[in-house]
């Protein structure tokens, strides 16, 4: 069932670990002076703690959200608060949209006869979820406390949610960009994704100007089956054209190396049309790919 706590005190430790509240969980003006503890704990509604005080360790470890977002708004958090903010455990928190299913939720049931007697009973409902407006400022309000006391996974994975619910709010015509930014970066959050990024640009640009000079071939022409060479070692320096391919792939995507047009800038004159237009589209992505892995840096060693 719910609970209702206004402007109460505990003075000692509170333990609602394993509890399940299956109605909304009301806390507003409490204080609580010993440790507080909600881990394991299941909040099927609302979870309100605004202007509440935790002046000792919380915990929320492996705690589940399953419509709502706690909201904190003008409460006071104890620095050492811990909540369930890893990216395996996403899973404890609302989904954007639609509904949720509670199984063996408590649900009062009136008799038909005045006469009878109200019994509780269990029922499976799906429940609509806090809209992504709200989430979105409930998150925001994590995020800003993580923030401050400088716990930089929890601050960073807050984000994140705040981010999906952006996404989930923006017009349709910026979607595009919110999409690119989760793929290419998981929200400015990931190092490894724009540097796998960065080398699949590279290999694609060095495969399609093989491809584009014919370097090399699926099918030998006189030769029946496949030639597992690809038609490269039937030349007296086997990896001339594959070096030269992998250069210029290189120095388009990363220009600020410098050996462009040192090395390949008479080469980048007789190239084909599309070939030109690839290496452009190489640099423009490698500039977008190279922020986002300063970003990711920055972000997960809170570089300055």
């Amino acid at each position: 069932m719910g609970a209702i706590f206004g402007g109460t005190t505990f003075e000692s430790p509170v333990d609602f670990s394993t509890s399940k509240f299956t109605g909304s969980l009301l806390s507003q003006d409490v204080k609580y002076n010993g440790g507080t503890d909600f881990s394991d704990t299941e909040f099927y509604e609302k979870a309100y703690f605004r202007s509440a005080k935790f002046k000792s360790i919380t915990k929320f470890d492996n705690a589940r959200f399953l419509t709502h977002v706690p909201e904190f708004h003008a409460a006071e958090l104890y620095d050492d608060t811990v909540f369930p903010a890893g990216s395996d455990q996403i899973r404890n928190w609302p989904p954007l949209r639609g509904s949720v299913q509670l199984e063996g939720r408590d649900v009062i049931k009136h008799p038909e006869n005045p006469s009878g007697q109200i019994s509780i009973v269990k029922s499976n409902e799906r429940v609509d979820v806090m809209p992504a407006a709200d989430q979105k400022r409930a998150y925001n309000r994590l995020r800003l406390f993580m923030n401050r006391s400088l716990q930089i996974e929890e601050e960073q994975f807050f984000h994140r949610q705040e981010m999906r619910c952006k996404t989930r709010l923006a017009r349709w015509y910026h979607k595009p960009f919110y999409w690119l930014y989760a793929l290419l970066s998981d929200y400015g959050n990931s190092v490894w994704r724009p540097m796998v990024g960065i080398i699949a640009v590279t290999l694609f640009g060095a495969l399609f100007m093989l491809w584009w000079q014919e370097a090399f071939t699926f099918l030998p022409k006189e030769s029946p089956g496949f030639d597992w060479t690809l038609g490269l070692l039937g030349e007296d320096d086997p990896w001339a054209k594959p070096r030269q391919a992998a250069g210029w792939s290189i120095s388009n995507t990363l220009p600020f190396l410098g050996f462009g047009k040192l090395y390949y800038g008479e080469l980048a004159k007789e190239l084909a049309w599309p070939l030109k237009v690839a290496g452009g589209v190489q640099t423009l992505l490698g500039y977008v790919l190279l922020f986002f892995l300063g970003l990711g840096l920055r972000n997960r060693f809170r570089l300055r």
